[in-house]
């Protein structure tokens, strides 16, 4: 779909079934390098715009904040840097645009640098579904990147998320160390952490959990739910606190792929394997998450600054919709649908089991989500309707 888009972005094992470590309370201030927080990264889509638009507005490569932390280097210095996802802080190969280095938070009074791409790369997607090495690099392929801390930013070790409306799903968790998991070869799978519990933050589902099934060289695969702007976001285990890795995909809402971050730490870094702990450790700080806008605030706060200031043949789509548009539209809204349906059945079972008495709330809640549903539904409906008058039309 070729549109000046402008002004969006676009059952596992339950958290009450798992013992969680809270981090302390009272926090006097506030951290904006937070594992499971929001992060933007600019591209160059909007370069060739015959308007002056806002970074605000136009850093539109939403992804969700991984593990920071310290590295001693070989010759002894240090340095502070977040852990992420390449294709967040990269991009993926063969879409057309590039992204700038610069990291930022998403803050309410202004996008907070918070820091600057050091290594990684781009991800490449398998273009032959056929093509076993080009599977190989889309499905185990490296999918991480480091950015540096500048002085002055403030980092914390402590877990935590909203959804893309707002909505909290676990209590915030303070990160202990980094799982150090043996190395694997290229082909090699492991099922050493088969059944192990796995939660992750983003700034789309919130907090998600679910069992670990496998790991490969670059893949703890797991039947948590991760959804689109989840990537890049800090994956841990609920009963010691150890960073597992951050997120790298989803399948349609069932499932995902989380890169494991002492992976990343060896290679960028050159750390042997098994002394990952000994070269890199977390922040200090147990802060809580400075606020920040979520995708539904960012969302309508866009769309209000297109309709105040971009003319009308800006905000509207350069080419008639089309069967195929129609059809990825539909393929992100089931993944959406099936996200919402297995974050309401989560809270459910959470809050029954700390209070049977809350029944009410379960049902409010089921309602809203039923009708968040409906919207989607009836969005694909009328995407598929404008599609189809196209083609007629066209034929």
């Amino acid at each position: 779909m070729k549109t000046r888009n402008l002004i969006g972005t676009a059952s596992a094992v339950m958290i009450s079934a798992v013992a969680v470590t809270t981090a302390p309370g009272a926090i006097a201030s506030a951290a904006e390098v937070a594992p499971g927080a929001p992060m933007r990264m600019q591209t160059d889509a909007y370069e060739d715009e015959p308007i002056d638009i806002p970074l605000e507005i136009q850093a539109t490569g939403g992804c969700s904040q991984g593990v920071p932390g310290t590295v001693t280097l070989p010759d002894g210095t240090t340095k502070n840097v977040l852990v992420s996802a390449g294709h967040c802080l990269y991009g993926i190969e063969g879409d057309g645009t590039e992204t700038y280095p610069e990291v930022y938070a998403p803050l309410y009074d202004e996008h907070g640098l918070i820091a600057q791409r050091e290594h990684g790369e781009k991800v490449y997607p398998a273009e032959d579904s056929l093509n076993a090495e080009q599977l190989a690099v889309q499905y185990n392929g490296a999918d991480w990147a480091t950015a540096e801390i500048p002085e002055g930013v403030e980092a914390t070790r402590v877990a935590d998320s909203v959804d893309q409306y707002g909505r909290r799903h676990g209590e915030p968790v303070e990160l202990t160390g980094v799982r150090d998991y043996r190395d694997l070869g290229p082909w090699e799978v492991s099922f050493d952490n088969f059944g192990q519990p796995i939660c992750k933050d983003g700034q789309t589902s919130g907090r998600t959990c679910g069992v670990q099934v496998l790991r490969t060289s670059n893949g703890l695969w797991h039947t948590a739910l991760s959804l689109p702007g989840d990537s890049g976001g800090v994956n841990f285990d609920p009963n010691n606190g150890e960073a597992l890795g951050v997120t790298s995909m989803g399948f349609y809402g069932f499932g995902g792929r989380a890169q494991p971050i002492d992976v990343a730490i060896e290679e960028v870094y050159g750390i042997p394997d098994g002394e990952v702990n000994e070269h890199f450790t977390l922040p200090e700080s147990t802060q809580l998450h400075t606020p920040m806008y979520t995708l539904e605030e960012e969302s309508q706060r866009k769309a209000q600054w297109a309709e105040e200031n971009l003319p009308e043949e800006m905000t509207v789509p350069e080419e008639p919709l089309t069967l195929e548009d129609a059809q990825i539209v539909a393929e992100v809204n089931f993944e959406a649908g099936v996200g919402e349906a297995r974050l309401q059945t989560q809270d459910a079972v959470n809050t029954l089991s700390q209070d049977p008495t809350q029944v009410g709330t379960v049902v409010e809640s089921a309602i809203e989500g039923t009708q968040r549903i409906g919207g989607l539904v009836e969005q694909t409906a009328e995407v598929y309707e404008a599609a189809l008058q196209n083609s007629l039309t066209e034929s």
